[in-house]
């Protein structure tokens, strides 16, 4: 098998775990507990600015932790 065919394989293999692990229901909470995990960092509560993506489908949902950063005066 080509090198290229064998990292068709891989992504593929990959995009099915993910897409088995952020269900509608586990991302939620998988989201929040990420979230939860980042804002108690004592490097986020120093930081004044956040670099943070904005999460697909396959995910996890950051546009709650971006709203509670620019709540709490933090750029994004």
């Amino acid at each position: 098998m080509s090198i290229a065919k064998q990292k068709a394989a891989l992504r593929k293999q990959v995009k099915a775990q993910v897409s088995s692990v952020y269900t509608a229901q586990n991302r939620a909470l998988l989201s929040a507990k990420i979230a939860a995990q980042v804002t108690a960092l004592p490097q986020y509560q120093r930081a004044h600015m956040l670099f943070c993506f904005v999460g697909t489908a396959q995910e996890p949902d950051t546009l709650p932790l971006i709203q509670h950063s620019l709540a709490c005066g933090k750029r994004i």
